[in-house]
């Protein structure tokens, strides 16, 4: 028998999830994803809260491909061994780490977030260990020891002496050679001579051509000197052992900080994977109470095109019962409450406007049919077979969910028998959801208030369904209109409608139509309220819009005010230093009097511009602060001690004494823009240079010779910062694009792009 994940599908919402996942290990969290205990769901929703927030407001957090190195560790532990990968990955994983330690932002709402960072530890010493050992391209540097340096100079050595061994044997048996070049076999270099002359050269016959005519054959200098180099390589590899051998052991000292951060990076994944699926989803967080509330829910595998949202609002019933036609939609309303409940037991975000659920310690669900051939099942003792384990192990605590509940037997005994278990159901005080097409359930619905009645409605104009629910009614089957549609002869459908007037009780079926009406006009009221709150909603939105429009030219109006002001003073300022300058060589002028006024004139000015912001010694992060000794504004990136880093809006950044700052006092409807250096186009620069050089997918050799030439250009106009675009890959164009860098005269310093400039797919160069 099914278990309810596979009921549900929820596979597939795994497949979604494993879309967003970056590291090994959180994929593996995303295959084990199942609901979680109720301390531990509680703990995980405030996490994913938190998570939530920070990707809103900052993009979330970097995660590079980090394979599983779990095993690794253990045998690293239990044999003191390791391969280059493994030391590779170690490499990455601690690069990242640094990384998300530099960009991440730390504030008091994010206690959880913060501690997983704590967790993260740099580990300097061994990432540093490592890089000098293995290069990106997962070789082991000459330098990593000096016995491994001299063995390959002495290889390069012997392999440039073949060289001129061979030119000397081609001169010495030329007369021999069935051609003038060296031939290539799989066993290495050899000399093609005539087959008669063979037994001339002093080597061994390593193969022949297929005419018979060429031997090739290896002299014996060549055969001696590969020996040698087989011998050089072999050593070579016994010291490269010894090195990993060496590495392992200095590695084992920092073990449960490579696991711990190796979980925590998978943590980090695993969890902003949840995000940004839910952000998918438009999903929101669902707040725990006491009764199932979901407004306008949306089942989450289903096209949100297509889907038809809807609302389950349990108010103060425990049991809700869903009529209405076949294939009008009860299945998937019931699939979407179960689905949306088990999302939120797996902490994660589900698709709804909003969202209140209960904890549910147990949930049974009855959906499809679970026939089995094999073990001789009918589909009515399958059906008996999930009610039994449910009622045997229901309580407060539990969600019952049943498709065409008490079907499978004759409609008299499946009432019966439905009627039982929502009475059972209720004096266990245990949520549940059922659909029937039952009359007789219907009619027990109406009868007892703890259940809430609602229908799929249909539309009887064109005779389809809508698949939209409506909360507090009981709906027909409507399977002779349907019938009558698919076009089933209209005598049968005249036999059936008789048929049924005479069994039908007429005072319920009106009270049922009185009741439907009444509902129907509910609707129409509703809707004209939604109609008019819209009107009145787009109304406030003209008026906010209006007030903006004033606020806005009020600014204006005061920026000119200003500017004209400015002006007016330093005009006047410069008009008495004029006359200042003249009344100095008459002798009647009375020159205090004059002093006085450009002294007053001066203090105006002053006013004004320390009207910026008398708090100006304090600064935080994003402040919008101007330079004060060439009037430079821009966003406050960084903080240590009396140095400040700026963002100017030029897009240069600058490090500059905190004294040097002022605030910027801006309208409030001005949006703050990001800690994010901005790159000027070359339109905007009116030049033909731009800020960002992008080598994603050249060679290195190509992408080296197009940095080169254009950090000649960003030298010719000045520039004092540029970016280079390389993107993640496997490391090496980043690592050779760094290694040119370095050896730059003109670069003062260079750094890995934050979150804002690019991330680890880009570098970002300071020129001197």
């Amino acid at each position: 028998m099914k278990d309810i994940y596979e009921k549900l599908e929820f596979y597939k919402i795994k497949d979604k999830l494993k879309q967003y996942v970056h590291c090994e290990l959180a994929l593996y969290y995303v295959q084990n994803l199942k609901m979680l205990s109720k301390d531990a769901l509680e703990y995980a929703l405030k996490e994913l809260n938190e998570a939530s927030m920070y990707a809103s407001n900052y993009k979330g957090i970097v995660i590079y491909q980090i394979k599983n190195i779990m095993n690794d560790l253990s045998l690293l532990l239990k044999e003191g061994n390791a391969n280059i990968e493994f030391f590779y990955t170690v490499s990455l994983m601690l690069e990242n780490v640094y990384q998300i330690k530099k960009d991440y932002i730390k504030e008091e709402r994010f206690a959880i977030l913060n501690s997983h960072i704590d967790n993260l530890k740099n580990l300097e010493s061994l990432k540093n260990r490592i890089d000098s050992i293995i290069s990106n391209d997962l070789s082991i540097y000459d330098h990593a020891s000096n016995q491994l340096y001299s063995l390959r100079n002495q290889i390069k050595k012997e392999e440039a002496s073949q060289s001129k061994i061979l030119s000397s044997l081609m001169n010495k048996y030329r007369a021999y050679l069935n051609d003038e070049r060296m031939a290539l076999r799989s066993q290495g270099l050899a000399l093609p001579i005539k087959t008669s002359f063979k037994n001339k050269v002093d080597g061994v016959v390593i193969d022949m051509s297929s005419t018979g005519n060429t031997s090739f054959i290896m002299p014996i200098e060549i055969l001696l000197s590969n020996n040698k180099i087989s011998l050089l390589k072999e050593q070579e590899q016994q010291e490269i052992i010894r090195i990993l051998k060496d590495l392992a052991n200095y590695c084992t000292q920092f073990v449960d900080d490579i696991r711990r951060n190796l979980i925590t990076l998978a943590s980090l994944d695993f969890l902003f994977a949840k995000v940004a699926y839910g952000f998918e989803i438009k999903g929101v967080i669902a707040q725990k109470k006491d009764s199932i509330e979901l407004v306008e829910a949306r089942h989450p595998l289903i096209d949100m095109d297509k889907i038809v949202a809807n609302s389950f609002i349990f108010e103060n019933k425990k049991i809700m019962l869903i009529t209405g036609p076949n294939a009008g939609g009860k299945t998937v309303a019931l699939k979407t409450v179960a689905l949306l409940v088990v999302m939120n037991q797996c902490a994660l975000m589900v698709p709804s406007k909003e969202a209140n659920l209960p904890y549910f310690s147990n949930i049974f669900l009855d959906i499809g049919d679970d026939q089995s051939l094999s073990e001789n099942l009918s589909t009515f003792t399958s059906h008996i077979n999930a009610l039994k384990n449910a009622v045997s192990n229901v309580d407060e605590q539990s969600l019952v969910i049943i498709d065409e509940l008490g079907h499978g037997t004759s409609p008299l005994e499946g009432e019966a028998l439905a009627v039982g278990v929502l009475k059972f159901l209720h004096e266990k005080n245990s949520f549940a959801m059922v659909s029937s097409h039952y009359d007789g359930l219907k009619n027990f619905a109406l009868e007892n208030d703890y259940i809430l009645p609602c229908s799929m409605i249909f539309d009887e104009d064109n005779l389809c369904p809508t698949y939209k629910i409506r909360l507090g009614s009981i709906s027909k089957s409507y399977g002779i209109e349907v019938s009558l549609r698919e076009g089933l002869k209209q005598e049968i459908i005249d036999y059936a409608k008789e048929y049924l007037s005479k069994i039908k009780n007429s005072q319920q079926e009106k009270t049922i139509n009185v009741l439907n009406n009444k509902l129907l006009e509910v609707d129409n009221l509703k809707a004209i309220l939604e109609e008019e709150k819209k009107s009145l909603e787009e109304n406030l939105k003209k008026q906010e819009q209006e007030l903006n429009k004033i606020k806005q030219e009020k600014a204006k109006l005061e920026d000119s005010f200003q500017e004209e002001k400015e002006k007016m003073l330093l005009d006047a300022k410069k008009d008495v230093e004029n006359l200042l300058a003249q009344f100095k060589q008459k002798k009647d002028v009375k020159l205090h009097e004059v002093i006085a006024l450009k002294k007053k004139l001066d203090d105006s000015i002053n006013s004004e511009q320390e009207e910026i912001d008398e708090n100006s010694e304090i600064f935080k992060i994003n402040d919008r602060v101007i330079y004060k000794p060439n009037s430079l504004k821009g966003y406050v990136k960084e903080i240590s001690k009396d140095k400040v880093i700026i963002n100017l809006d030029t897009g240069l950044i600058i490090k500059v004494k905190s004294n040097t700052l002022t605030h910027v006092k801006e309208n409030n409807n001005v949006k703050k823009v990001p800690n994010k250096p901005l790159f000027i186009s070359k339109h905007d620069l009116n030049m033909s240079v731009s800020l960002e050089c992008n080598v994603i997918g050249l060679h290195v050799q190509e992408a080296l010779e197009v940095i080169s030439k254009y950090l000649d250009d960003a030298l010719k106009v000045k520039y004092k910062q540029v970016r280079i675009i390389h993107g993640n890959g496997t490391g090496k164009l980043r690592f050779a694009i760094h290694e040119y860098l370095k050896k730059q005269k003109f670069v003062s310093s260079f750094y890995l792009g934050t979150t804002y400039e690019g991330g680890t797919g880009s570098t970002v160069v300071n020129i001197k």
